[in-house]
Parts: C-alpha cells; sequence; structure tokens
C-alpha cells in the first residue's frame, strides 16, 4: 500500500512540476550558507510535594516527592546559495528529568532524558512550484526502579509539493511512527498520510476549498498483565476522507448575502468501520444595514460498528439591529433525529 501511495504521489508531483511558466529570480546576495537567526532557550523547573497523613487508627503515611527537570533548546534559520534557493529552519532539544519519591521507609526513583530535533526546508519559494521538506523526532525515556519503564518515541517525515497560481494547490506525503511503552501497554504505529488540497480563490466573493486525505496506519498494541503472557492486539486504520468548503458572497447593490458550509464523506475501515456523511449550509440575507435574515439545512448520515444515525435539520432566524449594543435575535429550528430503533423529534 506504501508503494502504491509513492507511486502516485510521484506522478502528480511530476504533473504539477509543468505547470506555469518559470519568473525571473529577484536580485539576492549568493552565499554557499547564511544563517539568519539564532536563539536557545533554558528551561530549569523543580517542585517538592510532601503529604502526611495520621488516621485514627494510628496507621501513618508520610510521603515526599521531589522533582527536577532541566532542558535547552535551539533554534536556527538560513539558506543555502540563495534564499528563494533553499530556505531552512532547525531546532534541537536535550533535557533531563529526576524524580525521587519517599512512602514511609521506601524509596521510588526515576530518571528521565528527552532529545528531539526539528528540520525544515523550502525549495523554490518564489517559483510557480516550490517544495516544502520536513523530519521531526521527539524521544522521551524515563527509567524507573519500581516499575516497567515509560518511554514515548515520534518520528515524522514528510514532504509537500505547492503550485501557485488562480488556483492554488498541495501534494502532501507524511509518514508518521509513533512508539509509546508504559505500565501497562505498548503502542507501536506507523502511518502514511497523503492530502491533496486545492483552492478556487479567483474570485474573492466565491470561495471554494477541497481537501482529500487518505491515511493508512498498522498499529499494534501489547497489553501486560500481573501473572499472564502479554495479549498481542492488531489494530489497523484506513481512512479516506473528502471535504468541500465554501464561502460564496452576492451582492446586491449596497447589500451582501452570504452562503457557506461544508459537505464532507468519510470513510473509515480496520479496527473501526465508520461510514460519515454530513452536508450544512447556512444562507445569510442582508436585506437592510441592520436587518439580515438566515436559513439552515442540516444532513449527518453517520454509521459505525455499534450504531447508526441519521440526523436531518432546518433552521430559519433573523437579526435585527437597533443599536450599536442592542440586537434582536429570532429563531425557529427543527431536528429529526433517528438512532437505531430510536427516533426523537
Amino acid at each position: 500500500m506504501n508503494h502504491r501511495l509513492l507511486q502516485t504521489a510521484g506522478f502528480i508531483v511530476l504533473v504539477l512540476m509543468r505547470a506555469g511558466p518559470l519568473r525571473a529570480q529577484r536580485a539576492a546576495p549568493v552565499e554557499t550558507m547564511n544563517i539568519t537567526g539564532l536563539e536557545g532557550d533554558l528551561l530549569l523547573s523543580g517542585h517538592f510535594r510532601r503529604n502526611h497523613n495520621d488516621r485514627q487508627n494510628g496507621q501513618i503515611t508520610d510521603e515526599k516527592d521531589l522533582f527536577f527537570r532541566e532542558e535547552v533548546a535551539l533554534r536556527t534559520s538560513g539558506y543555502f546559495y540563495h534564499p528563494n534557493l533553499v530556505d531552512w529552519n532547525a531546532a534541537v532539544r536535550l533535557g533531563f528529568t529526576q524524580q525521587r519519591i519517599e512512602i514511609n521507609d521506601e524509596n521510588f526513583n526515576s530518571d528521565g532524558d528527552i532529545t528531539g530535533y526539528n528540520l525544515s526546508g523550502l525549495f523554490l519559494k518564489e517559483k510557480p512550484v516550490s517544495v516544502r521538506a520536513y523530519a521531526y523526532k521527539s524521544d522521551t525515556f524515563i527509567d524507573r526502579s519500581f516499575a516497567r519503564q515509560i518511554e514515548l518515541d515520534t518520528r515524522v517525515n514528510g514532504a509537500e509539493v505547492t503550485v501557485k497560481g488562480q488556483i492554488p494547490m498541495s501534494l502532501l506525503y507524511e509518514k508518521s511512527d509513533i512508539y509509546e511503552e508504559s505500565d501497562i501497554r505498548t503502542d507501536d504505529s506507523n502511518t502514511d498520510l497523503l492530502r491533496f488540497q486545492a483552492t478556487d480563490a479567483r474570485n474573492t466573493d466565491l470561495f471554494t476549498e477541497l481537501i482529500y486525505e487518505h491515511e493508512d496506519t498498522d498499529k499494534t498494541a501489547v497489553f501486560f498483565a500481573d501473572n499472564a503472557p502479554p495479549t498481542i492486539q492488531d489494530l489497523p486504520d484506513r481512512r479516506d476522507d473528502l471535504r468541500v468548503n465554501n464561502r460564496w458572497r452576492f451582492r446586491d447593490g449596497s447589500n451582501t448575502h452570504t452562503l457557506y458550509g461544508q459537505t464532507r464523506l468519510l470513510r473509515r475501515r480496520g479496527a473501526h468501520n465508520n461510514d460519515l456523511f454530513s452536508f450544512n449550509e447556512r444562507l445569510d440575507l442582508q436585506h437592510s444595514d441592520t436587518l439580515t435574515t438566515f436559513y439552515r439545512a442540516r444532513v449527518i448520515n453517520d454509521e459505525t460498528d455499534t450504531q447508526k444515525q441519521d440526523i436531518y435539520g432546518g433552521e430559519v432566524g433573523f437579526i435585527k439591529q437597533y443599536y450599536e449594543s442592542l440586537d434582536i435575535t429570532g429563531r425557529f429550528f427543527a431536528v429529526d433525529a433517528k438512532y437505531d430503533a430510536n427516533t426523537e423529534k
């Protein structure tokens, strides 16, 4: 599946790279490498907590909790050869944590490491076609003397191609790997995301945006229980999500009427199945500077493994302004909802 995603992404990139003639590059100083910014942060934090309980039955509990965290973060930016050729940003962080817990005569210690980086580069940003590549990594590891270790490892790599023009378009491919380990379970997931977005902005009064996402996740969860072998569970997830957003304005002299909303189609298969269709549109009619009426229609068809619901709704109303600080709103709405065998109106 990942191979087919890469082939599709590569084909669309080749098509987009042919869109539009190249424009003349602006004059700028040429340097092999230029660092335009450098900054850093130092974080030092800690707390101490003591809780002493003396119960009537004679039982005494004395608890002490001491925690420290030290973290350093550095961020820099610059460009290679020319700012319009490769514009880059980079950040790294390194930190440590220490926690000491004492309950009566028992001691519980934990020590942790925090590491991570964030890299991104924007290529040909002044051209009709530009490319953005990025990589992110974050690791948190805590070694505990009284229980299993805690580990959270996140890695994200991606690239996005953007085509400028009257109808801007972008194509993004992202791969993320997340590993999480705690006392009771371990989660290991790998996700491939392909997203296409197009915006029709040729007329500022007729804004339309289309977003399509295909996400493919393979996840394995291992559950731990006392005196029992681990339980392994596969949790795959395949998602196709299409959304169309609109904001259309129609002018009638000095008055402006607006129709805006979203239509969405979702199909999910895997550990959890879901089919969703939603339609939500609202029309605002401006009759004068102080009077507006509005009309809204809403449809939701949502079906999962355990439930199916159909919701149909409508609304009409008005907004009347008498003063700058006084508005009167009136509305009438109706909803007809059906949940499996039950209905609600």
